[in-house]
């Protein structure tokens, strides 16, 4: 007989996942209810998205027709990503609130693995789950069809990463390449991003200029 979540270690972050998974669940059936069965989104910014991603793959035109490229997209990322799953999938109008609750429930997980690190108890644990599931908030995030849970997993992530890197005693070269990395894909999710990751590279260069970012890389 398999243990309950092994001993009850990862009961905070099953509870959670499912809190959030029902939630979802009550918000489609409502949102299917009222809209005579069709997936509506909150925001027409999710439609400009995906036509552009139609168009992307289907004629190779980054644009909201197939006839001339603009520019209209707030999140390039969100619409390769888009386009990506067009790509595999075909064109669905499911696909960004499919994203969208995957990058949630990584977001939730993502928390939850950075409490653990710093052993967190349980109890609080939970609390934060909860608390960051109800007031970011998800729901509403994951029903507006746009990148807002992607640029809260990145976003997230890259603060991890970067507080680890400025950090002397938990400095590590691989957390700092892979927030390297996750820099340009941070400000493709959202222009605003650059403020987050120019601020987080100026304390980190601070006083040590260019050749210790360098010797740290390599």
């Amino acid at each position: 007989m398999v243990k309950v979540a092994i001993n009850g270690r990862h009961l905070t972050l099953i509870a959670s996942m499912c809190i959030l998974w029902m939630m979802m669940a009550l918000l489609l059936g409502l949102s299917l209810r009222q809209n005579q069965g069709h997936l509506v989104y909150a925001l027409d910014d999710a439609y400009i998205h995906m036509a552009m991603a139609k168009n992307f793959v289907r004629y190779g035109v980054w644009g909201l027709t197939k006839y001339e490229f603009t520019s209209s997209s707030s999140s390039p990322l969100w619409t390769l990503l888009l386009s990506l799953s067009f790509l595999i999938s075909g064109v669905n109008e499911t696909i960004p609130l499919i994203l969208n609750i995957i990058f949630a429930s990584f977001t939730i997980l993502l928390v939850y693995m950075i409490a653990r690190r710093y052993k967190i108890k349980r109890y609080y644990t939970f609390v934060i789950l909860l608390s960051t599931i109800i007031f970011t908030p998800f729901p509403a995030l994951v029903f507006a069809g746009m990148e807002h849970m992607l640029h809260t997993f990145m976003t997230i992530s890259f603060v991890f990463l970067a507080t680890q890197a400025i950090l002397k005693s938990e400095r590590d070269k691989n957390k700092l390449c892979l927030m390297l990395v996750l820099t340009p894909l941070l400000t493709m999710a959202r222009y605003e991003s650059l403020f987050l990751s120019s601020s987080r590279a100026s304390y980190l260069l601070r006083g040590r200029g260019w050749c210790y970012l360098c010797r740290l890389v390599c």
